[in-house]
């Protein structure tokens, strides 16, 4: 019984110690669970932070990055009571740059309002094959360009092809074409080739020629009211030298000694210098301005910027220097010779000299079309046209008038595509160019320095009119070769060399290598799979120009720096030489003499004073020319006296007409002994 007793009475005590240790737990969780009014944390769940800090880093040292997890945590718990700003939200970049490429994808056809449904895209059909012939097919593009190794991000891609979309919904272009990229640092450029409607080329050319009428006005006045200027500052100045040779001859009897030995200075010498007459743009719409380029830094996040029509100086100049992109348009262009121009302005110029280099396709692709095609994809006239011209030697005659005068080219409806082993030969004869050929003066069709293209066919018109009736029955292509003849013939009287660059459709095999290198390099995608290979052509002088050629299309593409391949390091042109001392005609133009002594230039100044009287008073400047047409007094003496003031007045005052019409009028009766 004694033992039972005790057995409970022990199992009474250790419930009570489980109830006393419980209450003491749950004392103690609730006390580490209070918050702290400073910190508004707990002290268990601030350590419970700690220990899952530590067992997820699981540091080498436990124990001393306690401390630290521990401090790291208080400090971004922290909070100031007596703060009263809002806690501003700012937007990550990714999160502006998604809501811009939305837009991208709200682009609707022309003729239609804002993107609502698939369904509404599809109502208006002539919107949509408008907006396929504008629009380029960058996925079918750069399908072809991926097979040989050219290519750009897919995402780049997509966001081209719908900014592309938008641009054209917006601007009023057509045949939308993008030629490249440009790469800069540190941004780059993406460029898209476009032509300008015939609206809107219309309304470009009355500005430009408004404005160019305007400056030619201001020219002619500017000219003119020069050219009086002049004139008056001449007549002031001659009237200024006649009355100061009166005073001068008034005075020079009275003329103290210090003015006598005043020196008359030659007329200052005028710079004959002229600058070189500038060669004139060429108008919009011809040329190296036959086409309108775009620019932006980034795809559907940056709007495109239209870039100025380039001029024959900024292209002269690119060519002589080597200038890497910042992708900034408005930053200055700092190179030796000056640019005339910023970084957009050196852009063109660029772009001008790549597209006349390097733009090629398969021969027989483009043909000449006839007068008044309107481009390469505007083919359709010419289609028509065509229909019932079956005669082949009556085309290669016209397409040979057409080549000879530079005409446009279209779109050949009779191409077929040459073997790709014949696109891949060599001797580049199944490849010409379809871009026109830049000359030095950086125009493609020459022009006379100075002078305008109105005013040389104004020029040539009159010359025209004047010529033998005779000739006015023949045809318009004898009519160019005159006028072209006309155009030379003044040139070679002016001094300027006429340049006459290689027609369009020249063949690649007629380009002269460059420093020893190769212009052109072709290669097959694929060697294994020769049936769907694609022909690659890529040009050796500017790195980063690529054509392809398959299925009967073709497709250009330039990705690069924007430099011409230099064979060696690039040197910027010299400074022009020090000019040449002036060397004298002959050796009469400069004579040294030796300097006077002041007892010369004192007998000289004495030699200059007027004749005295007898009573030391000068003779008056009357009395002196009185004294050149008396006779001799019949003394000896006096007659000597006479001679020696006759001759000192006549070797430094010499007469004048009047007094030698005066001598010569004397009776030859009455000779005077002194004529001799």
């Amino acid at each position: 019984m004694q033992s039972g007793r005790a057995n409970e009475g022990q199992k009474y005590d250790n419930e009570c110690e489980k109830l006393k240790l419980k209450d003491e737990l749950e004392r103690s969780k609730h006390y580490l669970q209070q918050i702290c009014p400073s910190s508004g944390d707990s002290l268990s769940h601030h350590l419970n932070e700690v220990l899952t800090k530590i067992l997820k880093e699981r540091p080498k040292d436990a124990i001393a990055s306690f401390e630290k997890y521990s401090r790291e945590l208080r400090a971004q718990k922290f909070s100031n009571q007596n703060r009263h700003l809002r806690d501003l939200y700012e937007p990550p970049p990714a999160y502006d740059e998604a809501k811009r490429l939305v837009e991208l994808f709200k682009i609707s056809p022309p003729g239609h309002g804002d993107y609502h449904s698939i369904s509404t895209c599809h109502e208006d059909e002539e919107s949509l094959v408008e907006m396929r012939q504008n629009a380029p097919d960058l996925q079918k593009l750069f399908y072809y360009f991926q097979q040989v190794g050219v290519a750009l991000p897919r995402d780049d891609i997509v966001y081209l092809g719908l900014s592309i979309r938008k641009l054209i919904a917006k601007e009023k272009i057509k045949n939308v074409r993008f030629w490249g990229k440009i790469i800069g640092n540190p941004r780059n450029y993406y460029i898209i080739e476009a032509s300008l409607t015939d609206e809107e080329l219309q309304r470009r050319l009355e500005e430009a020629e408004v404005g160019s009428r305007l400056s030619v006005t201001t020219r002619s006045c500017t000219n003119e009211s020069q050219e009086l200027a002049e004139n008056v500052a001449l007549e002031q100045a001659l009237a200024t030298s006649l009355l100061n040779e009166a005073r001068e001859a008034e005075s020079i009897a009275t003329v103290d000694d210090k003015a006598r030995l005043q020196l008359v200075y030659p007329p200052m010498p005028k710079n004959p210098w002229q600058p070189t007459p500038e060669v004139a743009p060429e108008k919009i719409g011809t040329g190296a301005n036959a086409k309108v380029y775009f620019v932006c830094n980034r795809p559907g996040l940056d709007g495109w910027t239209e870039l100025p029509p380039v001029t024959p100086a900024q292209i002269v100049v690119a060519r002589q220097t080597v200038y890497m992109f910042s992708g900034t348009l408005g930053k200055q262009v700092h190179t030796y010779p000056p640019f005339p121009g910023c970084e957009k302005n050196y852009l063109r110029a660029q772009i001008a000299r790549i597209e006349a280099a390097t733009h090629c396709s398969p021969l027989g692709y483009f043909t000449f079309g006839r007068r008044g095609a309107r481009g390469e994809k505007d083919n359709d006239e010419f289609e028509q046209e065509d229909e019932e011209d079956d005669d082949d030697e009556e085309d290669d005659g016209e397409e040979g008038e057409r080549r000879k005068e530079g005409g446009d080219i279209v779109i050949n409806r009779h191409y077929e595509q040459p073997a790709l082993k014949d696109l891949i030969d060599p001797s580049m004869c199944n490849w010409c160019h379809h871009s026109p050929y830049l000359l030095k003066q950086g125009r493609t069709v020459w022009l006379e320095p100075g002078k305008t293209e109105d005013e040389v066919d104004n020029a040539s018109q009159d010359e025209y009119e004047g010529e033998d009736e005779s000739e006015e029955g023949m045809d318009d292509d004898n009519e160019e070769e005159r006028r072209s003849s006309r155009i030379s013939r003044k040139a070679k009287e002016l001094g300027y060399e006429k340049e006459i660059g290689p027609p369009l459709l020249t063949s690649l095999s007629e380009d002269v290598a460059a420093d020893g290198a190769i212009p052109w390099s072709a290669r097959l995608s694929s060697s294994a799979q020769p049936d769907v290979a694609v022909a690659l052509l890529r040009s050796n002088i500017w790195p980063g120009a690529y054509t392809f050629a398959a299925d009967k299309c073709f497709g250009n593409v330039y990705i690069g720096w924007g430099t011409k391949r230099e064979a060696y390091n690039y040197s910027p042109p010299a400074m022009p030489p020090v000019q040449d001392q002036y060397v004298p005609a002959s050796d009469l133009e400069f004579q040294e003499e030796t300097d006077p002594t002041p007892a010369d230039e004192e007998a000289w100044r004495i030699s200059q004073l007027p004749p005295e009287r007898d009573d030391g008073s000068y003779i008056s400047s009357a009395e002196e020319e009185g004294l050149y047409h008396r006779r001799p007094p019949s003394d000896n003496s006096n007659s000597r006296d006479f001679l020696i003031d006759h001759l000192r007045f006549f070797l430094f005052l010499g007469p004048t007409t009047e007094e030698e019409e005066c001598v010569d009028d004397d009776d030859d009766s009455n000779p005077d002994p002194y004529d001799d």
